[in-house]
């Protein structure tokens, strides 16, 4: 099972089987649950887990930012 969808109302993106014995949080960085994020929710599911990750920021529309854009996630922050 791969899939990005809401659950109870929260965005997550799962990989993995719903029975598996043990799970594993994987949390975003700054630019979303992007296909990074997603390739490390997959690689612990091949392991056996059930993996998640929640789209922390999906109030904002859940973005998937670039990683060469800095500005956008740390407005903030001086590039």
């Amino acid at each position: 099972m791969s899939d990005s969808t809401a659950r109870a109302g929260f965005p997550i993106y799962a990989s993995g089987k719903t029975d598996a014995p043990r799970a594993v949080i994987v949390l975003q960085e700054a630019f979303g649950v992007n296909d990074h994020i997603r390739g490390v929710a997959d690689r612990f599911a091949d392991e056996g887990y059930l993996a998640v990750a929640p789209q922390l920021f999906h109030r904002d529309g859940s973005p998937e930012i670039a990683y060469d854009d800095f500005s956008s996630p740390c407005p903030s922050w001086r590039t």
